[in-house]
């Protein structure tokens, strides 16, 4: 769907055919901030960028416009994905050691940290969901976020539910909000299996 189109259920949904009661630029607030919270929740949309280590430091922040980094590469090969408690009880002298990464740990604000310390530059590729940073505001613009499964009508859902609510419509607005959660659990559960094809340890959150 484009943006036109978009509007157009989000006034159906909200009982109404015209910008008397919301004014269009507010609908269009609505929905984009729809696009952005869904992209959010299901991680559909997904970006990777390379980067090169510095001898000595463990430490990485996440790349911009990351939500969750889900996997990192180097030479074409995954890094283990592990915890700190389990470097504790396998690993001896993790804390220590340097060399060549062999895996990863979630780092501090969505950063990931390193193992064995880099002794040296590697070119890491690193995997991410990526935020929706598009905003719709042409009568054709269409949303990032692909329409499988019917993810553009969840963000009709979405706007509607969030408009209703705004005017204290609540009753109203738990039908479209009930719509929204279905719709957006089987799209994670679409890309649970996904994931699973490329790293078992990756698991997404359940909204809710």
């Amino acid at each position: 769907m484009n943006l036109s189109e978009i509007e157009q259920r989000v006034l159906d949904f909200c009982g109404e055919t015209n910008y008397d009661r919301y004014l269009q630029i507010e609908v269009d607030r609505y929905i984009n901030n729809a696009c952005k919270d869904i992209a959010s929740i299901i991680e559909y949309l997904e970006g990777h960028t390379t980067e090169d280590t510095t001898s000595g430091i463990r430490g990485y922040s996440k790349p911009a416009n990351a939500i969750r980094i889900k996997r990192i590469e180097y030479n074409n090969e995954l890094l283990e994905k592990v915890s700190r408690e389990y470097l504790d009880v396998n690993v001896d002298d993790w804390e220590i050691a340097t060399g060549a990464p062999s895996g990863w740990y979630p780092g501090e604000e969505g950063g990931y940290n390193l193992y064995p310390i880099p002794d040296g530059v590697y070119t890491l590729t690193i995997h991410y969901s990526e935020e929706e940073t598009k905003t719709l505001s042409g009568a054709g613009d269409t949303p990032d976020l692909p329409d499988i499964m019917g993810l553009h009508l969840a963000i009709c859902w979405y706007a509607a539910a969030s408009l209703l609510t705004s005017d204290d419509q609540d009753k109203k607005a738990s039908t479209y909000w009930g719509k929204v959660k279905g719709k957006l659990n089987q799209v994670i559960g679409l890309k649970k299996e996904e994931e699973l094809g490329k790293q078992p340890d990756i698991k997404l959150e359940e909204w809710s």
